[in-house]
């Protein structure tokens, strides 16, 4: 047998302290050597290392029940060059570092750390990082637990790639002082914010890139679903930083706010860097609020914005579709979805459809359905003041309030309206289009 592997070492109870003022190493070369810590037990070291040495696999550390503490002077790495490593908190045990790696090296994959439960809690007074330079490492907060760092990161590095976080379940929340990036310069990582899961940082980078090297921080994912998850950004919002292929997923009442938001922000002159991200906003109350300005393609070409299935983006303050020069082939989708536009801006998103920037989901001769170019005929716009606030509602079928804005819905089959009709005859004739959009988007939902 070998003596570097399947040890054990127990630190129960309040009165019971292990300390180490130098390195606490968790496996350095062996497999399946574990840490417990539970009933109040303390644990103190300068850097811990879980999993040291490559083949160092299967070591662990558990800590369970409330007042159980690892306390970290400097760094945790779990995975430092090793794989299939993990760490798991529950029922109010914390953790203390300075900065922590899961999946540190190249070499360092599917290392894992799980925290449930209420008052289970995670300080790292510095960075968070799943997934530094290795692949298909993960972070599962669950059942109201709590994460805090200063900078968080997802897909660090150059080919850390893969990598996933999920915040799920009411009270379960990841508090970042600084920047949150899902692929930093790494590709087909994903953070997923569910069931009522929130997440809350200064400024938010999904695929963030390289202006030297576009095919960095490419395919990288972010998921917000379920009445309440929220994603909140102080400042700004980048789907798509040099980084291509990028997308934001907000669905079944999943909200996400932003002080600026940017599909797809590219180099100047650069119609590659910043291309073909997406934000889809998806179903009944979700809805995406960009406070200060909303730009689709700033720089960059083939980014998109869209709303459907009765969702709403708001922009509060500017909006603009391929703004800079370089950026083509942007566009706002609507698919039985609202944009709402605070101001009067009936005139400037006539120009937009006028312009082809803005399309529809249609089905023409019974096909399976595309993105067709809107028009002025083929939506309806209108701007509702304060005063009617209540007609904007009755727009919206009753959802949202927004008095004061300017409310574009793609209208598939404008024939189906009778404008001269009045608000009557529109609301008969909204919610037949809805009804008949709500049975063809069930056949396919555009992505």
């Amino acid at each position: 047998a070998n003596p570097a592997s399947n040890n054990t070492v127990s630190v129960l109870g309040m009165d019971t302290t292990w300390h180490t003022s130098s390195n606490l190493f968790i496996g350095y070369y062996g497999n399946g050597n574990n840490v417990d810590i539970s009933d109040g037990g303390t644990a103190n070291a300068y850097n811990v290392f879980l999993g040291y040495n490559s083949g160092s696999s299967g070591n662990s550390v558990t800590l369970s029940d409330s007042g159980s503490l690892i306390n970290i002077a400097r760094d945790l790495s779990i995975g430092f060059n090793a794989s299939g490593n993990s760490m798991t908190v529950s029922d109010g045990a914390s953790v203390l570092d300075r900065n922590c790696y899961i999946g540190q090296s190249a070499t360092s994959y599917s290392n894992s750390v799980s925290l449930s439960g209420t008052g289970s809690s995670w300080i790292n007074t510095r960075d968070l990082s799943v997934g530094f330079s290795g692949a298909n490492n993960s972070l599962s907060v669950s059942s109201g637990a709590t994460v805090s760092a200063a900078s968080f990161y997802i897909g660090q590095s150059s080919g850390a790639n893969g990598n996933h976080a999920t915040f799920s379940g009411s009270g379960s929340k990841l508090s970042i002082t600084n920047n949150v990036y899902v692929g930093a310069l790494g590709s087909n990582n994903t953070m997923s914010i569910l069931s009522n899961g929130a997440v809350n940082c200064n400024s938010g980078f999904v695929g963030n890139g390289s202006a030297a090297d576009t095919a960095l921080g490419a395919s990288n994912r972010v998921f917000v679903s379920d009445a309440i998850s929220s994603w909140t950004i102080s400042e700004a919002l980048y789907v798509g930083n040099y980084g291509s292929g990028n997308k934001l997923d907000v669905s079944d009442g999943g909200r996400v706010s932003a002080k600026n938001l940017y599909v797809g922000y590219g180099q100047t002159g650069d119609a590659v860097s910043g291309s073909n991200n997406s934000v889809v906003i998806a179903g009944t109350n979700s809805i995406l609020t960009a406070t200060a300005g909303l730009y689709v393609g700033y720089y960059g070409s083939g980014n998109s914005l869209t709303a459907s299935n009765n969702a709403l983006i708001q922009a509060k303050g500017a909006f603009g579709i391929s703004t800079a020069a370089g950026s083509a082939d942007n566009h706002l989708r609507l698919s039985a979805g609202y944009f709402a536009w605070a101001g009067n801006h009936v005139a400037d998103l006539t120009v937009m459809l006028e312009a082809g920037k803005i399309q529809y989901w249609g089905y023409q001769d019974g096909d399976s359905g595309s993105w067709v170019t809107a028009s002025p005929e083929t939506v309806r716009l209108q701007y509702f003041s304060l005063s009617q606030a209540a007609l904007a509602k009755s727009f919206t079928g009753g959802l949202y309030n927004l008095g004061g804005y300017t409310i574009m819905y793609a209208i598939p089959e404008p024939s189906a309206f009778a404008f001269s009709g009045g608000l009557g005859a529109f609301a008969i004739a909204l919610l037949r289009r809805r009804k008949a959009a709500h049975n063809e988007i069930s056949k396919r939902k555009p992505e």
